[in-house]
């Protein structure tokens, strides 16, 4: 369920070659032998030892990292990465390197680097608009109180339509923060049309409490990866949230948005009840216009028909 493993075998699946055995602990779970296998073709392509260079741009700073060519792969489904480097992206002048210790990849070092000052006094957006703004005074505690059911979302790469049935969210305040910088579990439920269901367990850092501003991603990874995850406004009154993937930097006809890859991607209409109220969506749709989002990109969830109140581990 969580990490979208099969039943089967490497050998099965035309992977024979020995790669070497680790063993990991694994919380619940305990111990688990992993024995790693790799393609005959693939041993050509890619050499013991080899690296391959991945970049991120996350707002103003591109984080650049070089890892073993066998977890290219992951950290670019995972974390939203791409191959390449930080200058060919325009981002030269120097931020600092910091080194973290990773589950089964090591440690990895970011080179994190700006764009000149020159490049950005140019670089003059559209988006996001001046009134765009995310929530005062927010509180933590309260908003992870309890579950929260998506009505409207925005189609990203990590969600596809075709999984907007029964969505929920649930939050996990930790006591104190992860050795990766995490200080939230985050649990995430959907199904599909057939009853298909997809469930997932993230993590979460705390960037800006008051402005309710958080990072997300997959908790094996450094939190250097991590996406925005931002409260543009909520009301525990009236049962509500909005949400964002980060400041909507695209423009569109009518407005702009986020992006529709993995990091700096989405957004999201919460409630505390799982039953529609139409009137209380189209106040937060309105409270995303007045923000500068284009609402078209929202589609419904439908949160009729469910399988039942999921298991949160």
């Amino acid at each position: 369920s969580f990490a979208g493993l099969k039943e089967g075998t490497c050998a099965s699946q035309g992977y024979t070659v020995d790669d070497g055995t680790t063993v990991e602990k694994v919380p619940v779970i305990g111990s688990v032998t992993v024995h790693k296998y790799t393609k005959a073709a693939e041993i050509e392509t890619v050499a013991v030892g080899s690296d391959v260079t991945l970049y991120k741009i996350s707002g103003d700073e591109c984080g650049e990292s070089t890892l073993d060519a066998k977890y290219e792969s992951a950290a670019i489904s995972f974390a939203g990465l791409k191959k390449g480097t930080c200058a060919a992206e325009g981002y030269t002048v120097d931020d600092g390197t910091t080194t973290e210790q990773v589950p089964v990849i090591g440690s990895v070092t970011v080179h994190k680097f700006k764009k000149s000052a020159t490049l950005e006094v140019v670089a003059t957006p559209v988006c996001p608009p001046e009134q765009f703004t995310t929530a005062k005074d927010f509180d933590l505690k309260s908003y992870v109180s309890a579950r929260w059911y998506v009505q409207q979302q925005m189609p990203v790469q990590y969600l596809p339509e075709t999984q907007n049935y029964c969505v929920q969210a649930h939050y996990t305040l930790r006591e104190s923060r992860t050795l990766l910088g995490y200080d939230v579990d985050v649990h995430n439920y959907a199904e599909e049309k057939d009853g298909t269901v997809h469930s997932a367990t993230l993590c979460a850092k705390i960037v800006d409490a008051d402005s309710g501003k958080l990072e997300v991603a997959p908790c094996f990874l450094p939190s250097i990866f991590a996406g925005p995850y931002w409260v543009l406004d909520y009301s525990e009154e009236e049962g509500y949230a909005l949400i964002s993937g980060g400041a909507p930097t695209e423009a569109t006809e009518a407005a702009c948005k986020t992006g529709d890859g993995v990091n700096g991607a989405g957004l999201w209409i919460f409630t505390r009840k799982q039953l529609r109220d139409q009137d209380l969506l189209e106040k937060v749709r309105n409270i995303a216009v007045a923000k500068g989002f284009d609402v078209s990109v929202l589609k419904d969830v439908d949160q009729t028909n469910c399988k039942g109140d999921p298991v949160v581990v």
